[in-house]
């Protein structure tokens, strides 16, 4: 069977820096299927998409991020300001708590992948890092969100199990972080566009949680932290927004 390249994620986190309208994300789209077209030329591509998306206009008035994108980049852009630079060991339940309350103060769920890997990155985990990237002057949140999302659109956009497919950067540690997570999103591969896809992925994520990204902890530092992950809401003494 003949491969099949498409660049729908790229069409979907954009090239604005910030949430697409229906106009910028029609010259993304036609952009990208045209560029990709030309490079793979001995492969199926989009092309054959590109008449439908040239003739017609709002049907995505607002992009196709998902609906929590602003709180979650708000979130982001505080977390930039927190774990810039590693924090002492003596500071870090505090940080901690700081992140989830934060998080909970923007109304993003506090099991959503965002949270997760700011914790992780709290605590040493270098892939976690650097897929967020956060940077004192410099921080790109809508860069840091769009990666944090690639497991969860890929896991809409296909229902074929990884070895169908191949995600193509030359992010490493993105694609680290891709391959890890996608595993454990088999229950959110229903093509919705609610708000951050729905509340089956922040479960997933959150059950299916890469250990490894705690493996500077001991056993104890490890499990009291995976139980907060699990509880974040009963940790803090709060009840979930609904």
């Amino acid at each position: 069977m003949k491969n099949i390249h498409t660049c729908v994620l790229s069409i979907i986190e954009g090239e604005t820096g910030k949430p697409q309208n229906d106009v910028d994300l029609k010259k993304v789209a036609e952009k990208e299927i045209q560029s990709l077209s030309s490079f793979f030329k001995k492969s199926k591509t989009d092309i054959g998409v590109l008449p439908f998306i040239q003739r017609n206009s709002g049907l995505f008035p607002n992009g196709l991020w998902e609906e929590s994108a602003d709180s979650v980049c708000s979130f982001l852009e505080f977390i930039s300001s927190q774990i810039f630079q590693p924090v002492s060991s003596k500071k870090l339940s505090s940080v901690r708590d700081d992140i989830l309350e934060k998080a909970f103060c923007l109304n993003v769920d506090l099991k959503h992948p965002s949270v997760i890997l700011s914790l992780a990155a709290l605590y040493g985990c270098e892939y976690a890092w650097r897929v967020i990237k956060p940077s004192k002057k410099k921080f790109n949140k809508y860069n840091a969100y769009n990666d944090i999302m690639t497991p969860f659109r890929i896991s809409e956009l296909t229902s074929k199990e990884v070895d169908d497919w191949c995600f193509l950067t030359l992010d490493v540690d993105l694609s680290y972080y891709v391959k890890k997570n996608v595993f454990f999103l088999s229950s959110a591969r229903e093509v919705s566009f609610s708000p951050y896809l729905n509340n089956r992925v922040n479960k997933s994520f959150s059950y299916g949680v890469d250990i490894q990204m705690f493996e500077k902890l001991d056993d104890n530092e490890r499990s009291e932290l995976l139980q907060i992950i699990e509880s974040p809401y009963k940790h803090l003494g709060l009840k979930k927004r609904l």
